[in-house]
This record gives C-alpha cells, sequence and structure tokens, in this order.
C-alpha cells in the first residue's frame, strides 16, 4: 500500500522518535558508565597529587641534609600557621565611622585600601620567617635592612636564585630553624647583622625548632594573650613586635599597640588630649616608645586610658590605629 504524503510524513516522524530514544538510552548508558570512571579519575589524580608532595617534600630534606650535613634532619615540618581572621575591610571602616564622627572625616578623606594592601602582603604561613625578617629589620631604615636580609638568605645557599634588590621583596624562600641553627653566631654576623641580632635569631629559630615553645600550628587556635606569652620569650621579641606580627601578618583586625609612640601622638591628637605638634613622626613598622611626653610637652595617653578611649573602636581596633598613624601625617587635618 502507498503511503500518502502526509503518512509518509507520520511514518518519518515515528522513526526519529524511536531513533531519539534509541539515542537517549545510549547516552544515559555511557554517562552511567562515565561517572565512576570520573570518580575513579579524580582519586587517581588525587594519589598522583599526593604522591608528588611526598617525593617533592623528600627531595627537600635530602637537599637540606646535603647541604647542611650537621643537623640532623628527618623531615622539614611542612606545617603552617594560617590567621583565622577574615574580615571585611570595607564594612570595618563602615562601622569605625558609625561609632566615631571624626575618624570618619579622616577615612572619608583617605580609605583603607593602603592598609588592605599592607595586610594583605603579610605572611601568616611562615611565622618563622615573618618574625626573623622583623628582627633583622629592627631600628634601621628599610633599605638596609633588606640589604642585610639578601646577605643573610645568600649565608644559605638558597635553592632558588636571589632576585634583584628591585624585586626581592616578592621572594619567598627562607631557610628553616635547623638551618638557622647549624651556624654560629660568627657564621650570620657577616651578613651584616649585629652579635645581638644574631643572637636573637639563633634563639628564635631554637624556640621553633623544639616544637614545644612556638607551635605554629596552634597559633590559628590560640588567643591574643598565649600567642604574646609564646613569643615574648624570645630574645629580642617585645609586645610591640607581636602586635605588629598580629596585625599584619595573622590580619587581626582588633589589635591595640600600647607601646608605639606614633599611635600614642595620633590618639592625643585625635582625642584632644594635648596641643601635640602636627610634625610628629610616626611610628608606622617602626621603633616604639614609652615616652610620656608629646613634643610641645603635654602628657601622651597612658596605657590604661587609650584602651579606654579605643573601646568604642572594638572589633576594629587595628583598623583605627593605622588611621591614627595617618593623622600624624595628613598636615591637613
Amino acid at each position: 500500500m502507498k503511503l500518502t504524503s502526509p503518512a509518509r510524513r507520520s511514518a518519518r516522524v515515528a522513526a526519529n522518535l524511536r531513533e531519539s530514544k534509541t539515542i537517549v538510552a545510549t547516552l544515559s548508558s555511557v554517562l552511567k558508565q562515565t561517572k565512576p570512571r570520573a570518580n575513579r579519575t579524580r582519586q587517581n589524580l588525587k594519589k598522583i597529587v599526593e604522591k608528588d608532595f611526598a617525593q617533592v617534600s623528600e627531595q627537600t630534606t635530602e637537599i637540606a641534609c646535603e647541604r647542611f650535613p650537621q643537623v640532623q634532619i628527618t623531615n622539614i615540618d611542612t606545617t603552617v600557621a594560617v590567621s583565622r581572621w577574615n574580615y571585611d575591610y570595607d564594612e570595618a571602616t563602615a562601622y569605625l565611622s558609625k561609632v566615631d564622627p571624626k575618624l570618619a572625616l579622616l577615612i572619608a578623606k583617605k580609605p583603607c585600601d593602603a592598609y588592605r594592601n599592607r595586610a594583605n602582603k603579610g605572611d601568616p604561613a611562615n611565622p618563622f620567617r615573618s618574625l626573623a625578617t622583623s628582627i633583622i629589620y629592627q631600628q634601621i631604615s628599610g633599605k638596609a635592612a633588606a640589604s642585610i636580609k639578601r646577605k643573610f638568605l645568600q649565608l644559605f645557599d638558597p635553592p632558588v636564585p636571589l632576585p634583584e634588590m628591585a624585586s626581592f621583596e616578592s621572594y619567598e624562600w627562607f631557610p628553616t630553624p635547623e638551618m638557622v641553627l647549624s651556624k654560629t653566631a660568627d657564621e650570620l654576623r657577616p651578613a651584616g647583622l649585629s652579635a645581638r641580632k644574631a643572637e636573637y635569631i639563633l634563639d628564635l629559630a631554637g624556640k621553633f625548632a623544639d616544637n614545644k615553645s612556638i607551635d605554629v600550628g596552634k597559633f590559628p587556635q590560640m588567643t591574643d594573650e598565649e600567642i604574646s606569652k609564646a613569643l615574648t620569650a624570645v630574645k629580642g621579641i617585645g609586645q610591640w613586635t607581636v602586635d605588629m606580627y598580629l596585625m599584619f601578618q595573622m590580619r587581626h583586625p582588633d589589635i591595640l599597640p600600647l607601646s608605639d609612640l606614633g599611635i600614642r601622638k595620633g590618639m592625643s591628637r585625635h582625642f584632644g588630649l594635648s596641643n601635640s605638634s602636627k610634625g610628629g613622626a610616626s611610628s608606622k613598622g617602626g621603633a616604639s616608645s614609652k615616652g610620656g611626653a608629646s613634643s610641645k610637652g603635654g602628657a601622651l595617653p597612658s596605657a590604661s586610658e587609650m584602651t579606654r578611649l579605643a573601646e568604642k573602636w572594638r572589633p576594629y581596633r587595628s583598623i583605627a590605629c593605622w588611621y591614627m598613624w595617618l593623622l600624624l601625617e595628613d598636615e591637613a587635618m
């Protein structure tokens, strides 16, 4: 029987539907087979990555043992301290502007981008590197300290070539505490370190290496007081250094450095406690001071007075303190 045109079209539609169903069934079957394969592939990739990481860790240990045979290294500790503080800077400045209208004027004029950038350059993953660097930088200019740090790294034959000074800031490799302990203070001094700083760095390395005095793996769970107690036990590390570490390395939003001269002067001016000179120097990352007089003889706030005045800034005292530094630099204010 010869089909009419509509009948032929219906037959083709039916055939296409049957073909489509067959295709769908085939695809379903393929997907069922592919899913477990994909899972197996992910599992295999994970094993490969873990194996490669273990090999790299083993190779790193072997290199360290070859270069420092006098150091008994069984395994290089890859445990890192990670900051537990993650917060929104815009939310923080909005809060400060609300609770302190006078500070709001400075915030409106100078957003906290500089503070954000400084904190984002922090190094929460390697406390030993951060703290050893802070010791190197104590009481000298940044340029001189960077030069000394570069020479310090050269003492340990870095596996990654050292860049020129222009790009040295982004260089990440740093000797382990065990590597540092393989040298004496006299062997560290050719880098430009004073005898005292060499002693401080060796003491820091010793407390990191024993895994008892300073346990970086516990830093995220420790209180500020506990971290402070552990770090100030190191020669050459005082409360001011700990405060700077918490603010800029662990990115703690609520630190009030009570001994920082710049912050004391800024708070004195901000709260109208004295008629201190606008030319007062900021210590932003520099030396602290316990002096009690401003540049015009007015009394600076005591630790208890600073704590009382800064109470309204909680939980963002770190950012408010940054603005106290800026206040000293801003002649217009």
